[in-house]
């Protein structure tokens, strides 16, 4: 009988528990030992933060830490901010002296200026022993001889020449006063010429030998520059001598022409009686042999020729005694222009302060870079080497781009601030205003700036030229209007509205208001605002 397979299948049997569940229901346990003293904790910490006390708001924070301001009542001016630098309006300008004078030395050496005496004592020792009318007849060279050197330009020589020449004519001229002596150093000193302020050794060098102290008060009147004047005092020396010397030869020269013109005349009153003789002579012809008679004729005839000769020579000799001294006299003249100006010229190697002031230095090129001007210098005419400046008379000289010069007016009030003293502020007013723009430095031709002054209305002894200052023109000014930092005014995002936040209790508030006036600190608040209320200075709630 085969075995019957039940469709129904069979009902599972329950399985032992296995042995291993048991350990993790144990360790199970035991994190949940752990997990409940941490829930605690939290709980206990929850329940603490709830019952803390409340915190203070930002608002009551901000009281002490958050940056703010206070609206106040004053004036209000809209400015615009300069640069510049200051200066004087009150200045005189000293300048290298233009010295004067004949750089050949014409006229210097009184040696050279006794040709004039040499020629009249060569004049008077040819004519004194013309006493015979033998020798009067020959007179006329030797005179013509002595003329000629007394109406030449010995001066003219050379230095060397003349002196040598003067010193050999036996004129009354000692020998110390030649290239070798001592008693005139015009040789040795003068050193050819050059245009003034050249090298060491000439008259006209302008070496600084005393210089006022840079940044010291001078009164009007006091030295303030001496150039070395030793070479210029020595031709100053040389010139008297020269001009005393050229007077005594024109008198000299005027005596000795004198007295050969008397001896001319002496000369011209023999020759008459010679002629009166000789006609004479000629009424005893009838009884004279022939040979006699001829003689007699002869004698007649050479009488006469030499009256004539000696009458013209009168005329001559009084138009060269007139040459000769007027050329001593012209001489005379040059070397007593030459004298004055040399007199101007040490006179003008000492520079006194015009006006009371401030001595400012100029600064010069030496030793590769630029430096003030100091003793020792070597300078040239013309140069412009220090200034004395009036301190009263301060301004400051600034540029305004040509986009803001229509708002400036003369007469507008500023504030000028130093850079070198930041405590220092002193009000100013707008003095002048150029006509004509100038390029700004080394930018484009585009960028024009406009020259402005302005001159300080009070001073202080710490302003000095060429001080580097700010200073803030007035452009419009409202009084006694409330007005707030411009970092407490914000703008709509969308509207550009300007509000500020306005703390109220302990809390911010904001609030649309209406401003006016701005410059670059403050802003003017026509409405919204009261004085003495606080507005913040940043945003409260970022």
């Amino acid at each position: 009988m085969q075995p019957q397979i039940s469709s129904r299948p069979a009902a599972p049997q329950p399985s032992p528990p296995a042995e291993v569940s048991r350990p993790a229901a144990r360790e199970s346990s035991r994190a949940w030992l752990w997990i409940v003293p941490i829930l605690a904790v939290f709980a206990i910490g929850g329940l603490l933060y709830w019952r803390r006390p409340a915190p203070a708001k930002p608002a009551a924070s901000a009281a002490a830490s958050f940056p703010t301001a206070t609206v106040v009542t004053g004036p209000v001016a809209q400015t615009l901010r300069l640069s510049g630098s200051t200066g004087a309006e009150n200045f005189a300008a000293l300048i290298t002296p233009q010295l004067r004078g004949s750089r050949s030395g014409f006229g210097r050496d009184a040696a050279a200026n006794s040709g004039g005496a040499t020629a009249s004592a060569q004049i008077q020792s040819k004519q004194g022993g013309n006493t015979s009318p033998g020798a009067s007849s020959g007179n006329s060279p030797n005179m013509s001889s002595a003329l000629q050197a007394a109406t030449s330009r010995i001066a003219s020589a050379p230095k060397s020449a003349a002196s040598g020449t003067a010193a050999s004519s036996g004129a009354g001229v000692s020998s110390t006063m030649g290239p070798e002596g001592l008693g005139s150093t015009s040789n040795e000193l003068y050193s050819g010429g050059g245009l003034g302020g050249g090298g060491g050794g000439d008259d006209f060098s302008l070496t600084l030998l005393k210089l006022t102290k840079a940044g010291g008060q001078v009164k009007k009147g006091d030295p303030v520059a001496e150039f070395d004047r030793q070479y210029m005092l020595q031709r100053l020396e040389d010139y008297h001598a020269s001009v005393a010397q050229a007077a005594a030869d024109v008198t000299k020269l005027k005596a000795d022409l004198a007295v050969s013109k008397k001896i001319k005349e002496q000369d011209i009153a023999t020759s008459k009686g010679n002629v009166d003789k000789a006609r004479l002579d000629m009424k005893t012809l009838p009884v004279l042999s022939q040979l006699d008679t001829e003689r007699t004729k002869l004698s007649l005839s050479e009488s006469e020729a030499k009256y004539q000769q000696l009458l013209a020579d009168v005329r001559q000799l009084e138009i060269s005694q007139q040459a000769a001294i007027r050329n001593a006299e012209i001489e005379l003249q040059q070397t007593r222009i030459e004298l004055t100006r040399a007199e101007a010229n040490a006179g003008r190697m000492v520079l006194k302060a015009p006006i009371n002031g401030l001595a400012v230095m100029q600064t010069i090129w030496r030793g590769g870079d630029m430096a003030q001007v100091k003793e020792g210098d070597q300078l040239y005419p013309g140069m412009m080497f220090m200034t004395v400046v009036d301190t009263k008379s301060m301004v400051v000289n600034a540029s305004v781009n040509q986009v803001d010069v229509e708002s400036l007016r003369i007469g507008q009030r500023a504030n000028v601030r130093f850079d070198a003293y930041p405590d220092l502020v002193l009000p100013a007013r707008v003095y002048s205003i150029g006509g004509v723009p100038k390029q700004a430095g080394q930018r484009g031709s585009y960028v024009k700036e406009i020259a402005i002054r302005l001159k300080l209305e009070k001073t202080d002894p710490r302003v000095i030229p060429d001080l580097s200052v700010s200073a803030d023109v007035q452009l419009q000014t409202e009084e006694n209007a409330a007005f707030v930092p411009l970092p407490s005014v914000f703008r709509d995002g969308q509207t550009r509205r300007p509000f500020v936040y306005v703390r109220a209790g302990d809390a911010w508030t904001r609030r649309d208001i209406e401003l006016g006036l701005a410059n670059n600190l403050h802003v003017a608040v026509l409405a919204g605002l009261k004085p003495g209320e606080i507005v913040a200075l940043k945003e409260p709630f970022k």
